[in-house]
C-alpha cells in the first residue's frame, strides 16, 4: 500500500514543500514519537488536535495502513480522550494480543495492560495524563 495518503504539497518562497495532514501527523506520532518530539509531545498533541480532528479522515488512514497496533494505539487514546467513533469500536475486544502490541513501538513491553485494546500501556502515567491536562 501506498505511504502516501494524508500528504500535501504546499510552496514557501516558491519551493514545494510536502507535508502531512493533522491526521496523519498524529498516527506517524503514534508511530514513532521519537522523531515527532517525543512521547510527551505526541500526547500533547492528540490533546490539543480534537476540536480539530476530522475523524472520517483519521479513520481512512487509519483503514490504509491496515495495522492492528495502530487501531488499537488510537482506540486507547480516544478512550483516555472521551471520543466515541464506530469505525474504532468496532475493534474493541477483537485486536490480537503479541509483544508488539504497545503504545509506545520504542518501548519494551509492559505488564500494565488495556484488556479492551489488547494493548501494552508502556507509557508513565505522567506522560499519559498531558493527553487531559491544560
Amino acid at each position: 500500500a501506498s505511504r502516501n495518503f494524508g500528504v500535501m504539497i504546499d510552496t514557501s518562497q516558491a519551493v514545494p514543500i510536502r507535508m502531512t495532514d493533522l491526521e496523519r501527523t498524529l498516527l506517524d506520532g503514534l508511530k514513532a514519537p521519537e522523531l515527532c518530539g517525543g512521547e510527551s509531545m505526541v500526547m500533547r498533541a492528540w490533546r490539543n488536535a480534537v476540536p480539530r480532528l476530522d475523524h472520517d479522515r483519521m479513520m481512512r488512514h487509519l483503514k490504509r495502513m491496515d495495522s492492528p497496533v495502530m487501531l488499537a494505539r488510537v482506540g486507547f487514546l480516544f478512550d483516555r480522550l472521551s471520543i466515541h467513533d464506530s469505525f474504532i469500536e468496532q475493534y474493541r475486544g477483537k485486536l490480537p494480543r503479541g509483544s508488539s502490541m504497545r503504545l509506545v513501538p520504542a518501548r519494551p513491553f509492559n505488564s500494565s495492560y488495556d484488556a479492551s485494546w489488547n494493548l501494552s500501556i508502556n507509557l508513565d502515567e505522567a506522560t499519559l495524563g498531558e493527553l487531559v491536562e491544560n
